[in-house]
């Protein structure tokens, strides 16, 4: 059901008594209620084929979104999470990796989409702990370096990839600002000047380490560990 207020098409969502805003969602999704090009475009989908599922039969469906409404939802940080699941059982890839990456999905959406689209959701800073754990196993160790780079991964989860047989994995590591302090301080002896680099722009680097990575032999580890912003810092923010 659609009501017009001026040149703007809302809808009316069920149990609002002909209001023009949906049900309620977190806080953080407001901008729905007073966003009017957004508002219309969740306005298709709650009024649509989504409400199909979420509302019993009899309500009033508005039009099914088209492509490009679909690809805009799925890349809106923004957008509700009930509007993101109903987007991960599209047909459309484009719109799955979307989802599958937008921080906004839920749990329940990223464990749904994390066998067929697991680097995408390897790299989303909302995966839920047990997928990170899961997908830290994949036989893809493209798969595996983006969980070490996500950087939502936990310390013990960091320390398990740093035994991964592939080098790529355990570098990647090194840039994630959670990975724990001792193994920051091991790498930052490596031989590989590369790796020496890695450490040294992580910002969780210890001081220690830093300053002697400030003298190292390599100037682009010099470089990379003049540039950390933990040398920036005030002293009581370090410690």
């Amino acid at each position: 059901m659609w009501h017009n207020v001026g040149m703007t098409a809302q809808p009316s969502w069920p149990g609002s008594h002909g209001g023009a805003h949906p049900p309620a969602e977190p806080a953080s999704h407001s901008i729905y209620r007073t966003d009017a090009p957004r508002r219309r475009l969740c306005g298709e989908i709650w009024g649509g084929s989504c409400a199909q599922e979420i509302y019993p039969p009899g309500w009033s469906h508005g039009p099914h979104p088209d492509q490009e409404t679909k690809l805009t939802l799925a890349r809106d940080p923004s957008c509700p999470p009930t509007i993101l699941r109903w987007l991960s059982r599209d047909t459309s890839w484009p719109v799955l990796c979307n989802v599958a990456e937008n921080p906004s999905s839920s749990a329940a959406t990223l464990r749904r989409l994390s066998p067929d689209l697991p680097i995408m959701v390897a790299c989303n800073p909302s995966c839920p702990l047990d997928v990170l754990e899961s997908l830290s196993r994949h036989e893809d160790d493209n798969v595996r370096r983006h969980v070490a780079a996500n950087p939502s991964c936990p310390a013990n989860l960091l320390k398990y990839l740093d035994q991964d047989p592939a080098d790529r994995v355990r570098r990647e590591i090194l840039a994630n600002p959670n990975c724990p302090r001792d193994i920051l301080e091991r790498r930052s002896h490596d031989a590989s000047y590369m790796v020496r680099r890695q450490v040294a722009t992580n910002p969780s680097c210890p001081l220690e380490a830093l300053d002697i990575l400030l003298q190292d032999d390599s100037p682009v580890v010099a470089e990379a560990a003049a540039r950390n912003p933990i040398r920036h810092r005030p002293l009581q923010a370090v410690q």
